[in-house]
Parts: C-alpha cells; structure tokens; sequence
C-alpha cells in the first residue's frame, strides 16, 4: 500500500522528479584493472646525474685497489732522511765549534802578543839595572880571582904592552901587592917587545890587584879593573841601544881592598 496521494485534477500540484541523482552502472573488471592517471613529473638533472652515476658503478667493472705501501721502502727513505739531517746538525756544529776555536785562538794570539809587548817594556826598563847587576857581580868575580889567582896581572901586563905603541921604554903602574910576581916578568917582557929597552915599574895602590896602567913619551894604555869594566859597560849599553840607564856608581871596593883595610 502506497502513502502517495495523486491529486489529478489539482492545479496547483506540480510533478517533482524524485531522482536527484543518477547512478550509473558500475564499470567492468576490465576497466577496473587500468593504471590510474599518475600526473608526469619529470626528473631534475641532479637526480638524473646521480642516477647515471649510480647506473655506471652497478654497470662498470670494479676499480682496482692501490698497492700496499713498501715498509722497507719507507724505512729506508726514513733512515737517509734521518741520516742527512744528523750529518747536517754535524756539520753546523763542527761549523759553530771551529768558530769558536778561531775567537779563541785570537784571543790567546792577542794575550800573547800583549804579554811579549809587556815583557819588552820590562827589559828596557831594567836594562839599566841588568847593566848594572852585571857590571856589580863582574867586579864580584873579578875580586876573587885577584885574591886567589896569579895569572891575572900577567895576563893584564902582556895585553897592555900589546895593546901600547912600539917604544924602547914603558912605565907600569900597578898595585904593590902584583910587585913582586911583576918583578920576575921583567927580563921575559923586554925580551918580548922589539926595540923594548926599558921597563920601569911604579906602585899605585889605588889600582885594584890584577890591573895596570902603561905609560910611554908617545901613549897610554889604561889596564886598571875599572877601566876594562867601563868597557865592559860601553859594550853592553851598544848592544842595547835602548838603555837608558845612569851608570852606577863604583862603589864597590874589590876584596883585596876590603881585606886591607879590614
């Protein structure tokens, strides 16, 4: 039974449809099975680079693996490495070390020649003194062989007669102590000397023991100790132009002198 009511003859009634929608029959399995519409994206060219490197590496054969390293090798380059740097830290210390060798060697070069420089300035600051010192033991020396040699105004006569100028007659002057060893040398001294006649012989005390003094009408030869001392000097002070020394006075009295007047 229907609740719908027909009102054939009202005017005011107006058909409505009653569908509002139409359904249509639902497609087959067949167009069912058919791949949606996908939207077309395409690819950027980063992705596409990565992706053909991708594909190269899946399609192209394994790279080869690099060599393992030579250890020999690599201790062998380490030692001469090692070896040139030691014979080069050598080299700038033997370097460094002759340096120092060389200041050093200058400086004592330096001390050296300072120390001579100093020991010149010495010696002619005493050469007065050395001239002196050896003019004083000269005269020391000499007293003793006067008082225990002979020989000595012998020696002494025959080198003034020498020494003196050809004449038939000499004077001697000499200490009264050589008198008599004088004495005995006279006829041997006249017989030695050509043209000699004559010999006078004269004391003087003051004439040290050992020396003389010769006089003639023609010359003179000084024979005393003091003067072939003063010669002595005169010698030494050539030999050393430099001196600059005062002669010392003579004040040393022989020993034979000092015995007499003791």
């Amino acid at each position: 039974m229907s609740s719908s009511k027909i009102y054939k003859d009202d005017q005011s009634f107006t058909p409505v449809s009653l569908i509002s929608k139409e359904i249509h029959p639902s497609s087959s399995p067949s167009d069912r099975q058919q791949p949606s519409q996908q939207p077309d994206i395409k690819p950027s060219a980063a992705d596409s680079a990565q992706h053909a490197t991708t594909i190269d590496k899946v399609s192209s054969p394994l790279a080869p693996q690099p060599p393992a390293p030579d250890i020999d090798a690599i201790r062998a380059e380490a030692y001469e490495q090692g070896k040139q740097e030691a014979e080069q830290g050598n080299l700038e210390s033997e370097q460094a070390l002759r340096t120092k060798l060389q200041k050093t060697l200058e400086a004592f070069t330096q001390a050296c020649a300072e120390v001579d420089n100093l020991h010149q300035d010495l010696l002619e600051q005493s050469r007065g003194d050395m001239i002196n010192l050896v003019i004083a033991l000269s005269k020391k020396i000499i007293g003793r062989e006067l008082t225990t040699g002979r020989d000595v105004i012998v020696n002494t006569l025959r080198n003034a007669i020498a020494l003196a100028m050809k004449y038939n007659e000499y004077d001697i002057w000499l200490n009264p102590e050589d008198l008599t060893v004088v004495e005995e040398l006279v006829p041997e001294l006249i017989s030695s000397v050509q043209q000699l006649q004559q010999i006078t012989l004269k004391t003087d005390p003051e004439i040290a023991r050992g020396g003389c003094r010769l006089d003639s009408d023609i010359c003179t030869v000084d024979a005393t100790i003091e003067a072939q001392l003063e010669t002595a000097r005169d010698f030494l002070e050539e030999k050393s132009p430099n001196y600059n020394g005062a002669k010392q006075q003579d004040t040393d009295v022989p020993e034979d002198k000092q015995s007499d007047e003791q």
